[in-house]
């Protein structure tokens, strides 16, 4: 909770946000913000806060989520959609156009800088910390996750994976451990939601895949740099021209040379060349100490705060965003503190029944990709799993009434049996799944 108070500082009332302190809840905070804001596309459905209590968020809210996306079908808005175009009925069509691709990232960055802003200054400050450590530890986080999901799946089913590029929204709705991706969608964020890719645009990726339907000489344009960086130009007007001092001799010339200049800035700012984001970079590494000097001093100027025993330098140089804070606080949102106390504690992943995972998948628009079939097969192949799955789905089928997703479910598994039939693991749940596609068409299915 924001508490403003009022103090005297330096002979003046000022009104201050307390919380510079709990630097890891400002990071977890900003963590939340870039997901909710830049990585998350609106798709008209509720949004839900995770920052209270775990048990209030259930699985079944997010089975809904996913069903709002899948639903609002191409209307929701994926930069590849704006990039390529959608036309009356819903097609894909191929345009290539720019403009509509960073008209989306311009309002992504503008909802970044509200939502920061409502935040408090000591997100806002944090933000001007971080930007440039954001910008690099994202992709060696990204690097890191490819080497493990490649460690982690069968040889076979990672070459499979690997081969397909695939640019709809559907295989990218998964979550933790249901759909396990050989390259890495950006995860800030990640850890504020059961389901983590949950409704991620799949444009922002630091691997070439599944960027091969865009021109290379567009790539630049997915990238989360660019909301970022369009939030930090906003956040520090690095491009605004230096007002005159009252004092200069020729200050009213100057002072319309200035406005002439600011209104050009302005102007300028509907636009995003490339350059923009190493310009945006070299700003800030040049003023990176300065930024965190000043949250080093708002930290000591808060009333009881342990960092006024510390001396600024030192709280200056532990400000410095490390990988495994950034892995911890942007990404897990999580303290570090509690991880070290308790490194066996559970993940969402490992609270989650396969069961839950496997029915996940089936509710999606078919056909899915052909990775997240070799997925749902690798879960029939465990006989003990494959029991608890049969259960589930047939209750499914039997007790909820025929909706969208039911009919999703009938139809993926019509699927696997037309496709994958003589795979050992479909001739070994033949009988149930074959059940339960006939308990729809009782039920009245179509």
């Amino acid at each position: 909770m924001k508490i403003r108070v009022k103090k005297n500082l330096l002979q003046e009332q000022v009104q201050q946000d307390l919380g510079y302190t709990d630097i890891e809840g400002v990071r977890i905070t900003n963590g939340v913000a870039i997901d909710r804001s830049v990585l998350t596309p609106d798709d008209g459905s509720p949004p839900s806060d995770t920052s209270g209590d775990s048990k209030r968020i259930n699985q079944r809210d997010y089975i809904n989520r996913i069903r709002d996306v899948v639903k609002g079908g191409r209307e929701v808005p994926y930069l590849y959609y704006a990039y390529k175009g959608i036309d009356d009925q819903g097609n894909i069509k191929n345009d290539n156009d720019l403009n509509p691709v960073l008209n989306l990232q311009f309002k992504k960055a503008s909802q970044l800088i509200e939502r920061l802003r409502f935040e408090g200054d000591a997100s806002v400050s944090m933000f001007l910390c971080d930007f440039g450590r954001l910008m690099s530890l994202h992709e060696e986080w990204d690097k890191e996750y490819e080497k493990k999901m490649l460690s982690i799946l069968p040889s076979k089913t990672a070459e499979k994976m690997a081969s397909k590029k695939g640019y709809d929204r559907t295989a990218y709705q998964a979550g933790r451990e249901t759909s396990l991706k050989p390259f890495s969608t950006v995860a800030i964020g990640r850890g504020s939601k059961p389901v983590y890719h949950q409704n991620v645009d799949f444009m922002y990726k630091t691997s070439p895949e599944p960027n091969l339907n865009v021109e290379k000489t567009d790539l630049w344009a997915f990238s989360i740099r660019v909301p970022l960086t369009i939030a930090y130009i906003s956040l520090t007007n690095m491009d605004m021209p230096q007002k005159p001092a009252r004092s200069l001799r020729d200050y009213e010339q100057l002072v319309q040379k200035y406005r002439t200049q600011r209104r050009d800035v302005l102007k300028s700012r509907s636009s995003f060349p490339p350059n923009k984001i190493s310009e945006a970079y070299n700003h800030w590494s040049q003023n990176e100490q300065k930024y965190r000097t000043e949250y080093a001093k708002k930290m000591q100027q808060e009333p009881g705060s342990w960092s006024e025993y510390v001396e600024t330098s030192k709280l200056v140089d532990m400000l410095k965003l490390s990988f495994d804070q950034f892995d911890t606080n942007y990404i897990e949102s999580e303290r570090q503190a509690t991880r070290e106390r308790d490194t066996l504690a559970p993940t969402w992943a490992m609270e989650t029944t396969p069961e839950f995972k496997f029915v996940t998948m089936l509710l999606q628009q078919s056909p899915l990709k052909e990775e997240t079939y070799e997925g749902l097969l690798d879960q029939l192949g465990k006989p003990d799993v494959a029991k608890r799955i049969a259960k589930t789905v047939l209750g499914k089928m039997i007790q909820d009434k025929n909706t969208t997703i039911k009919s999703n479910i009938g139809q993926n598994l019509q699927v696997l049996v037309s496709s994958y039939g003589d795979r050992p693991e479909m001739k070994n749940n033949l009988p149930w799944i074959q059940q339960a596609i006939q308990q729809y068409y009782i039920m009245g299915g179509k």
